[in-house]
């Protein structure tokens, strides 16, 4: 079994916590909270309990809605997932206690990351717990393990991802709404005087922020190169044995962290760059004055981008954009209790039906760096063991189909079944016309019938034919002729275009493939199968 990287998750939680936090606040100190220094006190947390909802809610045009799209929407609108409790005891030690509630019940589960060891994950419906181990069968971990544990702890014990919030948040601007104030909240059934943050912003701010930021990280230079200098100390010392042996294996093979042989290829150049690397002060200079360069292609993007006449962009970067944050920080200026909201617009302006969809998370903090016990999940005689030769479609196995989590797997695989079109193939001399034909051993149909089938558009000019697919493929075709132009480049098809009175009749195979399907021929039915594309 190859191994399975551990994901802790603390470690991304609070990155995205700090993420959501950093675009709603900014940096700069308000009504006495420094925020500064609260956001990145919040890195600094190795034990808590903690509980978060995440709840989503679509608006739709019910007019616009497809019957599969109205289906989706009864299934996932207002979905909650809801921790109730999380319970960490360290970084690698924690467990989880929740469910997912949807319009038609409840799926209860339980998770408990066990150390080095494994995660057990049991959920209703599921007739055995899951074990997910986290290291080799045999308690090994490959080289390339070893080597990303060993970086991660001395980047913990060196605190770079605190380094790294404080450079981030120092340069952020604050948005045009905000505001602070001094009360108090019930968190965890616990009456906590704390500072109130509330603030929004929506996507015409956005970019501006950004650009700002940008502006003020390239001109950090002393904070910047701080940064990468304590990023330094902490990979050079690990990375440097490595980089300092003849062959350097390639981190897909276990046996090696770094790369295939390099020695031979690389020749002198491997020992100018061990030479430069070794020099901190020239490592850092280079590493910051390429940082800068990629920062400065960044804004230029970032700007170009605003300047998009694309719909999708236009309306992502709108009022229609919505980010709102209540944020609860206790005298210590740590967060206790968090209200996130977000609604993104359609990209595509509502065309389908959907019109925005709207993210809300909520959460309470406490026991924060106290002592704090996770809850054992027993996973039983006979859990199943992820890996050790099985897919996860054996899991699938495992699924009582009568539950309300069988119930979503089999609607799930449903709406995901590729839509299949079944056009008869008649003989020349018995075509109505209905459906295809077969004319000099080469299958035809009427291309306004082919393209109601793949939602493609077709525009006739004179004698000359211009097919659009849903995936932007441009077809342009001309009648009387077997040359296709398909997104300006030449092809051959294997028969002309057909002119029949007022209609085109085309080589059904080729348009078809040139527009994502798969086409396919029953014998015995006298059938032609096409498998449309998703859209």
């Amino acid at each position: 079994m190859k191994n399975i990287r551990k994901s802790r998750f603390g470690s991304w939680s609070k990155w995205l916590i700090l993420a959501l936090f950093v675009i709603a606040v900014g940096c700069q100190s308000l009504g006495g909270l420094d925020l500064n220094r609260a956001l990145v006190a919040g890195m600094d947390t190795n034990s808590m309990q903690q509980s978060v909802t995440v709840s989503l809610h679509m608006k739709a045009d019910p007019f616009k809605l497809s019957e599969e799209a109205k289906a989706m929407i009864e299934l996932w609108n207002d979905a909650k997932l809801d921790i109730r409790s999380m319970k960490m005891e360290s970084w690698d030690r924690m467990s989880l206690q929740g469910q997912l509630t949807l319009a038609k019940g409840v799926i209860p589960f339980q998770a408990y990351m066990s150390g080095e060891e494994r995660l057990v994950l049991k959920v209703e419906g599921l007739s055995r717990a899951i074990v997910i181990p986290l290291t080799e069968p045999d308690g090994s971990t490959t080289a390339f393990t070893a080597l990303t544990d060993k970086l991660q702890k001395e980047y913990q014990a060196k605190g770079i991802d605190k380094s790294m919030a404080s450079l981030i948040v120092s340069n952020l601007p604050n948005p045009k709404t905000i505001k602070v104030t001094s009360g108090s909240e019930t968190i965890h059934n616990e009456n906590v005087n704390v500072y109130k943050l509330e603030t929004s912003l929506d996507g015409t701010e956005l970019v501006p922020l950004a650009k700002t930021f940008i502006r003020n990280l390239t001109k950090d230079d002393d904070n910047f190169k701080r940064f990468i200098g304590e990023l330094y100390d902490v990979l050079w010392p690990v990375l440097k044995p490595y980089l300092e042996k003849d062959a350097m294996p390639s981190a897909m093979l276990p046996e090696s962290p770094l790369g295939a042989s390099l020695g031979d290829k690389l020749g002198g150049l491997k020992e100018s760059l061990m030479e430069a690397a070794s020099d901190k002060e020239l490592a850092v200079d280079i590493i910051h004055n390429t940082a800068k360069q990629i920062l400065y292609f960044a804004l230029i993007g970032i700007d170009s981008a605003s300047r998009s006449e694309e719909p999708a962009i236009q309306t992502m970067l709108s009022k229609q954009t919505q980010v709102k944050a209540r944020l609860a920080f206790d005298q210590s200026l740590n967060l206790r209790k968090s209200d996130l909201e977000l609604t993104i617009p359609a990209p595509d302006g509502g065309k389908e039906g959907i019109t925005a969809i709207q993210f809300n998370v909520q959460s309470e903090t406490w026991d924060r760096n106290k002592p704090v016990k996770a809850d054992v999940l027993d996973a039983g005689q006979t859990p199943f063991v992820m890996g050790q030769g099985r897919s996860p479609f054996e899991l699938l196995e495992e699924v009582d189909p009568e539950s309300l989590l069988g119930q979503l797997i089999a609607f799930e695989k449903k709406q995901n079944e590729p839509k299949v079109v079944n056009i008869p193939l008649h003989s020349l001399e018995q075509y109505a016309p209905d459906g295809a034909y077969m004319r000099d051993g080469v299958s035809y149909i009427p291309l306004d019938e082919l393209a109601s089938y793949l939602d493609a558009d077709v525009v006739y000019k004179d004698d000359s034919i211009t097919i659009t697919g849903i995936w932007d493929t441009i077809i342009e075709l001309a009648s009387g002729s077997s040359e296709a132009i398909v997104d300006g480049e030449a092809y051959e098809m294997d028969g002309v275009v057909i002119k029949q009175g007022e209609r085109y009749d085309v080589p059904l195979r080729f348009v078809a493939e040139q527009l994502y399907c798969e086409v396919f021929y029953d014998a015995d039915q006298e059938m032609i199968e096409l498998v449309l594309p998703e859209d």
